[in-house]
C-alpha cells in the first residue's frame, strides 16, 4: 500500500474589510438586535393582553377591574397591529 503526501497550498486570506463594508454589516448586525428585541417584547405584551383576558373574563373580579382589563386586551391588540405594520414598513 502506497500512500503519499500531497502539499496543498495555504488558502489566501480574505481581503481586510473596508470601512464601508464594516458600517453595512454592523448596520444589518443592529437591525437584527433591533427586530429580536421587539419580538421579544410582543411576546411579552402578548402574554399581558392574555392575563388581561383572563380577568376581563373572571366574574370574581369587581366589575372595574375587569373593565379595565378588557380594555388593556382591547387597546393592547390595536397597538400590537400598529407596531407590526410600522416594523414591516421598516424592514
Amino acid at each position: 500500500m502506497n500512500r503519499s503526501l500531497t502539499v496543498v497550498p495555504a488558502a489566501k486570506p480574505a481581503p481586510p474589510e473596508t470601512v464601508a463594508e464594516r458600517i453595512q454589516r454592523l448596520q444589518r448586525q443592529i437591525e437584527a438586535l433591533g427586530n429580536e428585541q421587539v419580538n421579544a417584547m410582543r411576546a411579552t405584551v402578548m402574554e399581558g393582553l392574555d392575563a388581561a383576558r383572563e380577568v376581563a373574563a373572571n366574574p370574581s373580579h369587581p366589575p372595574g377591574v375587569r373593565q379595565i382589563a378588557e380594555k388593556i386586551a382591547r387597546d393592547g391588540e390595536s397597538l400590537l397591529t400598529t407596531l407590526e405594520a410600522i416594523q414591516g414598513r421598516a424592514s
